[in-house]
C-alpha cells in the first residue's frame, strides 16, 4: 500500500484564543494535485505555513514523505518548494542573481544550479529575462521567477498559496498548466485557491475549509457526482454548502 505523500493529523492553530485550523486531518497522494479551497480567513494559508515549517501548530502534526515536520523541520524544507501568496522578490536583484543567492542557499553546486535556472526559466519563457533587475518585471514575471525559485532544488512536493491571484488570464492559463506538467512528470503539488472555476479544471482532489473547519474533502468527480448529481459545477455546490454552513 502507498502511503499518502503528505498526511494532516488533528492540525491545530490558534492565535491568542482565536482559532485559524481546528483539528484538520487530510491525505495528499503521490503525484496528485490537490486543491485547498475556501473563502479568505478559512485557514488556508495557516495550513501551508504550518506544512511549510513557518509556524507551529498549537497541536497536531503532519507527516511528509515520512517526515514529521515537528521533529525535522529542516528536512521538510529539502523535501517542498514553496511559492508564498503575492510571491514577494528581492526587486533591487536580477533575476539570476536573486536565483543564484537562493541556489547557494540551497548548497546547490554552481554548474548544476544554473542548468535548473536555465530549464525551468525557458519552461516558463522568461530566460530572455534573467538579467532584468526583478522590479521591473511585470507580476506575472515576477510569479514565474518565484516558481523557479521554488524547484531549485527539485523538490519532490511543490506547496503553492494562491498561485494565480492578480495574474492576467493568459499568464494565470499558463501557470496552470505548468502546474498540471510538473504533477505528469511526478511531482505532488498542493495548492490553495478561491477560484472554483481554477479548482475544477486542473485538481484531482480538493478540500473546502471555511473558518478553519474541514467542511468536504475528496476527488473532485465523486464531489460533483455525490453533492451535485453530476451536473453542477463546484462552484454551485461552494456556495450551497456556504449557504448551509452559515
Amino acid at each position: 500500500m502507498t502511503l499518502p505523500m503528505i498526511r494532516i493529523k488533528d492540525l491545530s492553530k490558534f492565535y491568542d484564543g482565536s482559532m485559524a485550523v481546528d483539528s484538520l486531518n487530510l491525505e495528499v497522494n503521490k503525484g496528485e494535485l490537490f486543491g485547498l479551497i475556501g473563502p479568505n480567513g478559512a485557514g488556508k494559508t495557516t495550513t501551508i505555513k504550518m506544512l511549510c515549517c513557518l509556524i507551529k501548530p498549537t497541536k497536531g502534526t503532519a507527516i511528509i514523505d515520512g517526515i514529521d515536520i515537528l521533529e525535522s523541520p529542516l528536512k521538510i524544507k529539502e523535501k517542498i518548494g514553496y511559492l508564498a501568496e503575492g510571491s514577494h522578490l528581492y526587486e533591487d536583484m536580477s533575476v539570476r542573481q536573486y536565483l543564484s543567492f537562493f541556489s547557494e542557499l540551497y548548497e546547490i553546486e554552481r554548474e548544476v544550479a544554473w542548468e535548473r535556472m536555465e530549464k525551468y526559466l525557458r519552461d516558463l519563457n522568461i530566460l530572455d529575462r534573467i538579467d532584468s533587475k526583478i522590479g521591473n518585471l511585470s507580476k506575472g514575471m515576477q510569479r514565474k521567477v518565484g516558481i523557479v525559485r521554488a524547484l531549485l532544488n527539485e523538490p519532490k512536493i511543490l506547496i503553492f498559496d494562491e498561485p494565480t491571484t492578480g495574474l492576467d488570464p493568459i499568464t494565470a492559463h499558463f501557470v496552470r498548466d505548468f502546474m498540471k506538467s510538473l504533477v505528469k512528470k511526478g511531482r505532488t503539488v498542493l495548492m490553495s485557491t478561491h477560484y472554483l472555476h481554477e479548482a475544477e479544471s486542473i485538481c484531482d482532489s480538493i478540500a473546502i475549509l471555511d473558518k478553519g473547519r474541514l467542511i468536504i474533502k475528496g476527488r473532485v468527480e465523486e464531489i460533483k457526482n455525490n453533492f451535485g448529481n453530476g451536473d453542477r459545477g463546484l462552484e454551485d455546490i461552494f456556495i450551497r454548502l456556504m449557504k448551509n454552513i452559515n
